[in-house]
């Protein structure tokens, strides 16, 4: 942990400038920055290697890899082989002399982690979901529709903010340096609660990225389709979007496609992936001083990397998975479950299901405005 680099007073703490912005818009710092200047992180798929003499090397053994000329073009055999690989990846993770159990959200994802584990284990599993009294962001009732199906001894936690209150400043100083991601706390929670049942959980994390299920990939097609539109209704359109309160989903997704349009397909997945301060918002937080321009840079890197294919797509849950998934998602399971002493598995991450997705075509993920076929 990056305290106990810390603790040790052989680091003078300077803050990174690059890692400063590049918190402020994405709201975490992925790999391989930290908050201070001279502390890295490693990146995954990567080892280091020290030499005698101290030379120190970093090394990488492995990574996935979008080729268009190695893609699994039947879809019925898309089907299977994926089917097959999921269950032989749940299979490995339901080894443990301890007990283990799913968190069930009641989304595709979870769902189908847990039918499986049912599936394969033969006996009633504990699943665990968080409830809310608020019914805008209740999804327990889905999570037990899901657990009736998979005969799961379930257990819901309704959460309430004086449920969080006290918890606050022992989940702030768990994390070394600054994370926004809210949903931080309910996953802690969940956690907790699930770790007075069972030892182990497995997560239905990475489906989204993997097989694209986040709505962020139908910018293009929403773009398209506002694109169509004769200019003077763009135009009354957006005036009346921006007068309205931002109280829901769908203004603001619908803003997000106006403020997007105009813009070239990676500036557009960049600007949804930047969840903090957009970059004219930057210049007015931040002195000269602090503010670094292209500090973002190394996004595109990953976006343009996988040369083998042409596929937009593609690129998009490439750099995904290595930017958003590693600083963001996994953090925050990590982070939350072990505060908890909780371990977490995730099936959908096994190395044979992550080079599968990579060759199953974009058009047996998303077609129109349907995500995660």
């Amino acid at each position: 942990e990056l305290k106990s680099i810390l603790a040790t007073d052989l680091l003078r703490k300077t803050l990174s400038k690059i890692a400063l912005n590049q918190y402020l818009q994405l709201t975490y710092i992925p790999a391989p920055l930290t908050i201070y200047n001279d502390v890295y992180k490693l990146l995954p798929g990567h080892y280091l290697e020290i030499s005698l003499s101290g030379a120190l090397t970093k090394n990488q053994y492995w990574d996935v890899s979008y080729e268009e000329n190695n893609l699994i073009t039947d879809y019925d055999q898309c089907k299977r082989i994926l089917r097959e690989t999921l269950f032989n990846a749940v299979e490995e993770t339901l080894v443990a002399d301890v007990p283990v159990g799913t968190f069930l959200s009641g989304g595709i994802d979870s769902t189908i982690i847990t039918g499986i584990a049912h599936k394969i284990s033969g006996k009633q599993l504990d699943s665990f979901t968080i409830g809310y009294h608020q019914k805008q962001f209740d999804e327990s009732n889905r999570a037990k529709l899901s657990s009736e199906m998979h005969h799961t001894n379930h257990h819901v936690h309704y959460l309430d903010f004086n449920d969080t209150l006290s918890e606050l400043d022992k989940l702030i100083l768990n994390f070394d340096e600054p994370f926004a991601d809210s949903s931080y706390i309910p996953t802690y929670m969940v956690s907790k609660f699930a770790r007075e049942h069972v030892k182990i959980v497995l997560t239905g994390d990475a489906g989204d990225e993997l097989f694209g299920g986040y709505s962020k990939y139908l910018i293009g097609y929403y773009s398209n389709q506002y694109n169509r539109l004769p200019p003077w209704i763009r135009a009354a359109f957006k005036h009346m979007l921006f007068k309205i309160p931002d109280r829901f989903a769908f203004t603001r997704k619908a803003r997000k496609v106006v403020n997007n349009f105009g813009n070239d397909i990676f500036n557009q997945r960049l600007s949804l992936m930047c969840l903090g301060f957009k970059h004219n918002e930057i210049k007015q937080l931040l002195t000269e001083e602090y503010r670094v321009d292209n500090s973002l840079d190394f996004i595109a890197k990953y976006y343009d990397s996988q040369a083998e294919t042409t596929d937009e797509l593609s690129k998009a849950l490439y750099t995904d998975f290595k930017v958003v998934l590693e600083g963001d998602m996994l953090t925050k399971v990590y982070r939350a479950s072990m505060l908890a002493s909780l371990e977490t598995r995730v099936p959908l991450l096994h190395k044979e299901v992550v080079e599968l997705a990579s060759k199953i075509p974009s058009k047996y993920k998303i077609n129109s405005k349907n995500t995660k076929i």
